[in-house]
């Protein structure tokens, strides 16, 4: 089924942006804006949102073996953690049934958890994502996971969006103890998200 596989893609997604590429060939942001030069819009076909001028854009074409094929884009921290880099990355798939945001991000939810160590969720709640057709429901989930027993304690918020046929995470990643620039940077990435 089309939606395990990109539960499991996504679950592998959660942790890999720290050990990708650095390279950022054909990034599709502008750079600054009027109102904040420190801060661009990055755009896809269906999609965009705000980063920060600073962060690494990682397009599919720089990803390592590692990362699952439905990744579009990594977004990662310019300023290197030894232990693990904050990141944010988008995943797609297209969908071969119909399914609400919440129940996409229910399933995804019970895969993570047998995917990390230690994990805890922290919260859950429905969340609005603007489109052309306007505001449509969207799921935001935050969880606390560990890769392996040895790994510190990573902390990721999700935002999952069905729209029609196609299904979007967006996954911020970071050390439980990240610098609160550094989280509040990553809120904005994720609540900026827009479907175009």
């Amino acid at each position: 089924m089309k939606i395990k596989y990109f539960l499991i893609s996504a679950v592998l997604a959660l942790t890999l942006f720290s050990g990708c590429s650095s390279e950022d060939e054909g990034t599709n942001s502008t750079n600054g804006t009027a109102e904040n030069p420190n801060k661009a819009l990055y755009e896809e076909t269906d999609f965009s949102l705000s980063i920060p001028t600073s962060w690494e854009v990682i397009n599919k074409n720089s990803f390592t073996s590692n990362v699952p094929a439905n990744t579009i884009v990594g977004f990662r921290n310019n300023i290197k953690n030894e232990k693990f880099t904050a990141n944010l990355n988008i995943t797609q798939t297209n969908l071969t049934e119909e399914i609400s945001s919440e129940d996409f991000a229910k399933s995804s939810m019970a895969k993570t958890k047998n995917s990390l160590v230690d994990f805890v969720e922290i919260n859950k709640d429905t969340a609005k994502v603007n489109s052309p057709d306007g505001e449509i429901e969207a799921y935001l989930v935050e969880m606390e996971g560990k890769k392996s027993v040895n790994e510190p304690i990573v902390h990721f918020k999700q935002l999952h969006i069905v729209n029609g046929d196609k299904a979007y995470t967006i996954t911020a990643a970071y050390l439980k103890e990240e610098d609160e620039s550094v989280i509040n940077m990553l809120d904005e990435m994720v609540s900026s998200f827009t479907l175009k």
